[in-house]
C-alpha cells in the first residue's frame, strides 16, 4: 500500500538533530506530541485542521521517527524534551500547551517536570506514566541488544507484510474502528525503517526506569493536566497509569473515555478538543 514518503514540513537544525516539523494556525502556542511508531502526521487526519482554527499548532516528528534524525541517548524521554523545548526559540513558540500521546504523553510530562516555567499546561492521550509489572516483552529486550537488534531492524520490513501492520493498526485502536485510509495517511511504512525501528525499540524498552524516578516528583507538577484514557486501553493500562496520575497532581483532571482503546486523539476527539479548550482558558 503506497503512501507518501517524503517530508510534509519543514526542517530545523538543534544541536546534532535534525528536525522535522509543521507549524499552522494562529492562536495561543500548541505544541503535539506523537507516539511510539508514529509521526507528526498522525495528528493531521480531521485534527489538525479544527486545531489550527484556534491555535498556532506546532508538530514535531520526535527524534528518529518520521524524518527526524536522531543523536544518541535519544531514548531518555527527558533528553527528548529538552531537544524539542531548544527548537521553540527559532520558531517563535512561547509557552505551549502540551499534547501528547502514548510517549509523546510521556515526553510532555518529563519537559514539564524539568521545565515548568516554559509549559501553560498539559493534555495527555493514553500516556504512560507509571512503572508497570513485569517487562515490556521478550522481543523489545532481544531488538534493544546491539547485534541481535541490528539484525531484527533488518529483518522486520521484510517481514512485516500488509497484513501483520493492518492488524497491528486494528489491535491499537480496539474496541474502536481505525479511521479510513489511516495507514496511508500515517504512512505506516515508514515506522519499519532500519532506523525507526531501532529507535522505537530503544524507546520503549527503555523507559521504566525513566518513568520510576519521574513519578516520585508527579505531586510537584502544580500546573493544569487534562488527561484522557480509554477504559479499554490494552496498550497503556488505564489503572496502571492515568488512575495513579491524576490522584497526586495537584491540579490534574482525568477523563476516563468508555468503551475506547489507545488511540482517543482519533476516536474521541471532541473530548480532546474540550480538553485543550479548558487548558486555554486556565
Amino acid at each position: 500500500m503506497g503512501c507518501l514518503t517524503e517530508p510534509t514540513g519543514q526542517f530545523l537544525t538543534v544541536g546534532k538533530t535534525r528536525l522535522h516539523y509543521r507549524q499552522v494556525g494562529t492562536g495561543p502556542d500548541l505544541v503535539a506530541l506523537h507516539g511510539a511508531s508514529g509521526n507528526l502526521r498522525d495528528w493531521d487526519m480531521g485534527q489538525l485542521d479544527r486545531l489550527a482554527k484556534r491555535w498556532r499548532v506546532t508538530l514535531f516528528d520526535r527524534p528518529g521517527a518520521g524524518f527526524t534524525t536522531r543523536a544518541p541517548g535519544m531514548h531518555n524521554p527527558h533528553r527528548q524534551a529538552a531537544l524539542l523545548r531548544a527548537a521553540l526559540t527559532p520558531l517563535g513558540v512561547k509557552n505551549p500547551v502540551l499534547l501528547g500521546h502514548s510517549f509523546g504523553g510521556t515526553v510532555a510530562l518529563a519537559w514539564a517536570l524539568d521545565a515548568p516555567d516554559t509549559v501553560k499546561g498539559l493534555c495527555l492521550m493514553a500516556a504512560p506514566s507509571h512503572p508497570w509489572p513485569g517487562t515490556v516483552g521478550r522481543l523489545y529486550e532481544i531488538g534493544d541488544l546491539p547485534w541481535i537488534g541490528a539484525l531484527v531492524a533488518w529483518a522486520y520490513p521484510r517481514l512485516a507484510s500488509d497484513r501483520l501492520i493492518d492488524q497491528s493498526i486494528r489491535n491499537v485502536f480496539h474496541p474502536d474502528q481505525p479511521p479510513q485510509n489511516y495507514r496511508r495517511g500515517l504512512c505506516a511504512e515508514l515506522a519499519t525503517r532500519y532506523a525507526t525501528v531501532r529507535a522505537n525499540i530503544a524507546d520503549i524498552n527503555r523507559l521504566k526506569p525513566y518513568i520510576i524516578r519521574m513519578a516520585e516528583r508527579y505531586g510537584g507538577l502544580a500546573l493544569p493536566v487534562e488527561i484522557l484514557h480509554g477504559d479499554h486501553d490494552g496498550t497503556v493500562p488505564l489503572d496502571i497509569h492515568s488512575r495513579r496520575l491524576a490522584p497526586v497532581l495537584p491540579n490534574g483532571r482525568l477523563q476516563v473515555l468508555e468503551n475506547t482503546g489507545h488511540m482517543p486523539h482519533h476516536s474521541r476527539q471532541d473530548d480532546m478538543f474540550a480538553a485543550l479548550e479548558r487548558l486555554r482558558e486556565a
